[in-house]
């Protein structure tokens, strides 16, 4: 069953909970691996990456609340945003 994503009027705060893995901390303020956010309503993911500027051949999975799903998917108050970067090593 999917979660309906209820959405809180324009011009309103959301608080978003980001988590880094790897490297990726380095290139945010907080240089912390897991921080929230308080971003506006109707905030995509898109936007959240290019907020925490971080490059893109950085990053290789983003996930919303342990799924994977389109970066054009609208955020919702206390979702969980996962931020991956590329693996190598044998």
């Amino acid at each position: 069953m999917q979660r309906v994503r209820r959405r809180k009027p324009k011009g309103t705060q959301m608080r978003v909970r980001v988590r880094l893995h790897g490297h990726l901390h380095a290139y945010v303020e907080s240089k912390s691996s897991e921080f929230e956010l308080e971003l506006p309503s109707e905030t995509t993911l898109t936007e959240l990456i290019r907020n925490l500027k971080i490059p893109d051949p950085e990053i290789w999975i983003v996930s919303l609340n342990g799924n994977r799903v389109p970066l054009s998917t609208v955020l919702s108050d206390n979702d969980t945003v996962s931020v991956f970067p590329p693996v190598s090593g044998g």
